[in-house]
């Protein structure tokens, strides 16, 4: 019994795939159509209007002159380099940087000493430490300055009030 249940489930997925590609034959046929008529619209539209803007032919003959002279000019460039750029101006070119970078590193290790720096950071350090009390007072005074104005008015129009 499991077997012939076994056999007609296949013999139903056969049938179903059947369909199923028939089904998708058809529609395969129907694109293709589809696409040959929009094909054959296409290229009738670009026949009108190669017909009503002229030919194409000049645009390219005009583009291949550009890129004719781009190709000149590259080629010039390339000649002035190797004139005035020679391996003997690139080694000096080298060097001077090299002796540039060198000095400055030299310059910015050697501009303070460790004691001048020390105090030099202690006496930063003060003045911030200074600077955020300063700050810290002024917010106080502003506070308690407002709650005093607030205070009295409160107190003066109790006694308005009355």
């Amino acid at each position: 019994m499991a077997k012939q249940t076994t056999k007609e489930a296949k013999q139903e997925l056969a049938d179903a795939m059947r369909e199923a590609l028939k089904t998708l034959a058809g529609e395969a046929v129907d694109a293709k159509h589809l696409v040959a008529v929009d094909a054959e619209n296409a290229a009738k539209l670009l026949v009108n209007q190669n017909a009503k803007e002229g030919n194409d032919h000049d645009l390219l003959i005009k583009l291949d002159t550009k890129v004719d002279q781009i190709q000149t000019d590259i080629t010039e460039l390339k000649k002035d380099k190797d004139i005035y750029i020679t391996l003997s101006d690139h080694q000096e070119l080298v060097k001077v940087s090299t002796d540039h970078e060198t000095r400055i590193k030299v310059l910015e290790i050697c501009s303070i000493d460790k004691p001048k720096q020390e105090i030099f950071e202690n006496k930063i350090t003060k003045i911030e430490k200074v600077s955020s009390n300063l700050w810290i007072y002024l917010t106080l005074y502003g506070v308690a300055l407002g709650a005093l104005y607030v205070l009295m008015t409160v107190h003066i129009f109790q006694t308005v009030v009355k």
